[in-house]
């Protein structure tokens, strides 16, 4: 598999700065990147699959340049798209998991650097996992995401299907064919992502006899299907002579090969080897046997649009040069790493890499694997007495550690919404936010592989959440906790499920918080947690001194007053402490917006009007960084702008 295909035979001369032949090439206009989530390289036509399901797709590639060595960064979503437009490994551009960082401003994206260049970039992405408030956005002049509900702070739809997308992207691209300006648009589909429900396979007599396979090729089908629609519509546009496109997966699915079930806790091929197809119009196609990564796709494009770029700038690499040669590049050293089991649970994270046919593997265990006679990487060959190949893992381990502490994640928090989108999605640990060190002692961490039986239960209780069925979801997290007892996700998690469920689960849910702040103090997650208790168990207080008023009780009530006054007010403090440490978070500032206007209006009833007008003048203060906090197209600033002015009128009736 790997040294049968060691020549390259691509006809065609490449130039040193990327693409060139003679007479010149003329340079493209416009860059497609097509990102297809959650999609095995053996899943289509053109890498060998019988019965293709990808038609479209195989014509594609039919036209362009097909890497038959292709290898993600992380077998996660936002840590390998946040790789595919830094052209940096995740070490360098900072997002190690799902949900637990925004990209910093530092780490520039393929959209900032063709932007200076004159390039217009917009971007369509179909899951809440590369929503806006994770940094993928930068340098896009329209980044388009599954909305939010106006006004609230839940999540409407975490993930769009296929034709909504390619809808969307071809709205845009009829806008963007009529600009005098070059652009580059990425476009990325969720649909082989699990559940695998493709249209047609949804109800009971359509899935019967449909095997877990059968099911998500079905997802493929359908995603390749509507990727026919937008190609012929970019050929009646008159985009596609003159289009460079790059087809690229972010990771692929285990579907039960191997040691897998889905993706993210492991580093073996079924997960970090991708399909990446590129067109260029004016090349012939071809193949490429030799070693690639999803980080070589920035500057390849930059290359192939002739724009000189810093080499030094990007892990990858642009492949004009290599492919020129015709250097299979066999001796090529690729990492990917998978840091889940280490930033969401605090177990050893795994390191890995690849030159030809061999794959090192590091976390709390050693282990070696010649894919050429073991494509399954069943039999761990670790314990061989060869010195070559423990040359190979050190060089490994000291390129992870050359990539180490580059940059670090911008903070974010989630709010509850946000998280259960996460959850719904599978992402079992997702913001849960351990701290990463750039020398991690791993023989101190836990064993993740003796952790992994847990990780799969833990997978099953999001599908029970994406079920609906809450009361089995917080039963089997009760179980789990009290397995893993200082595992901050499992009882954030718990914590989550029991304010959902009500103020009958309240003491429950403040011990789960309670515990996580013992054990990492500065976890905001929690801190929001602990304050939105106190917020509910005020609310209950409140309805209850209403029925006390509306029976004439006045005594009993004013008691409650009292306690409501005094149950709110920690609330307060806990929404101001969370926003001491993040003072744009979203949920914090909603929340104590909303309390502080009905202090106001209780104060205002007590005749305390100087405490009403102080009350109301910061929740305008919070309602005004809510917007700011807020992009310029999210749907819910118009209903903060309303309440402001509410809010601007009430003042001014105060004064």
């Amino acid at each position: 598999m790997f040294r049968e295909q060691r020549k390259v035979w691509l006809l065609v001369l490449w130039g040193a700065s990327g693409f060139s032949c003679a007479p010149p090439v003329r340079v493209p206009k416009n860059v497609l990147i097509i990102s297809l989530d959650t999609a095995r390289r053996d899943a289509f036509g053109f890498m060998g699959r019988e019965n293709s399901p990808s038609p479209n797709l195989d014509r594609l590639a039919a036209e362009s340049i097909v890497f038959d060595d292709a290898y993600t960064t992380a077998p996660l979503t936002l840590p390998a798209h946040a790789s595919l437009l830094t052209g940096l490994y995740p070490a360098g551009h900072g997002l190690r998991d799902n949900g637990a960082g925004c990209l910093p401003a530092a780490a520039e994206t393929l959209a900032e650097t063709l932007g200076r260049s004159g390039w217009r970039s917009r971007a369509a992405v179909a899951a809440f996992v590369l929503d806006p408030c994770f940094g993928l956005d930068q340098g896009f002049e329209s980044y388009s995401a599954p909305p939010r509900e106006p006004n609230t702070m839940e999540i409407n739809v975490v993930q769009l299907r296929a034709k909504e997308m390619i809808e969307r992207a071809m709205a845009d691209l009829d806008e963007l064919s009529r600009s005098d300006r070059p652009f580059f648009y990425w476009l990325h589909l969720y649909d082989p992502h699990a559940p695998f429900d493709a249209p047609g396979t949804t109800a009971v007599g359509q899935r019967s006899g449909m095997s877990q396979r059968d099911l998500y090729e079905a997802e493929i089908r359908y995603a390749d299907r509507e990727l026919g629609k937008l190609f012929e519509h970019l050929k009646r546009l008159g985009l596609w002579e003159d289009l460079i496109v790059a087809f690229v997966s972010d990771h692929g699915e285990g579907l039960d090969d191997g040691k897998e079930k889905t993706h993210g806790f492991f580093v073996f091929d079924q997960t970090v080897r991708i399909p990446l197809v590129l067109r260029h119009p004016d090349l012939p196609a071809g193949r490429f046997a030799g070693p690639v990564s999803i980080v070589d796709i920035a500057p390849t494009l930059l290359g192939a649009l002739e724009l000189g770029f810093d080499p030094r700038a990007f892990d990858g690499v642009d492949l004009g040069p290599r492919i020129r040669a015709e250097a299979d590049d066999e001796g090529r050293l690729l990492v990917m790493e998978s840091y889940e089991s280490y930033v969401s649970h605090g177990w050893a994270p795994f390191r890995a890499g690849v030159r030809g046919p061999w794959k090192y593997i590091r976390s709390r265990r050693r282990e070696l694997y010649d894919r050429e006679v073991d494509p399954l990487e069943l039999r761990n060959v670790w314990d061989r007495n060869d010195d070559d190949k423990r040359a190979f893992a050190e060089a490994i381990e000291g390129l992870f550690v050359s990539l180490e502490g580059r940059l670090e994640p911008q903070d974010l928090t989630l709010d509850s919404g946000a998280l259960d989108a996460l959850s719904s999605l599978g992402y079992v640990g997702s913001g849960a936010g351990f701290g990463l060190e750039d020398e991690l002692d791993f023989d101190l961490l836990a064993d993740p592989y003796d952790k992994y039986p847990l990780y799969e239960r833990m997978l099953r209780v999001s599908q029970t959440i994406a079920a609906g069925d809450v009361d089995s979801a917080i039963q089997e997290l009760r179980t789990l906790a009290r397995l893993e007892p200082d595992n901050p996700l499992l009882l954030e998690h718990l914590g989550e499920l029991l304010v959902y469920r009500g103020v009958t689960h309240l003491a429950e849910a403040e011990r789960s918080y309670a515990r996580v702040l013992e054990l990492r103090p500065g976890r905001t997650q929690s801190r929001l947690g602990a304050a939105n208790c106190s917020l509910l168990r005020s609310e209950e207080v409140r309805r209850q001194m209403e029925r006390e008023l509306s029976a004439g009780r006045e005594a009993s009530a004013r008691a409650l007053a009292d306690q409501w006054r005094t149950i709110a007010g920690r609330a307060i403090d806990g929404f101001r402490r969370v926003l001491s440490s993040e003072e744009s978070h979203p949920t914090a500032l909603h929340n104590l917006g909303t309390l502080l206007t009905t202090m106001s209006e209780d104060a205002y009833r007590r005749g305390e009007f100087a405490e009403a007008k102080r009350f109301l003048q910061e929740a305008h203060e919070l309602t005004t960084r809510l917007i700011s906090a807020l992009s310029m197209t999210d749907a819910r600033r118009i209903g903060y702008e309303k309440t402001r002015v509410l809010l601007e009128q009430r003042l001014q009736e105060l004064r």
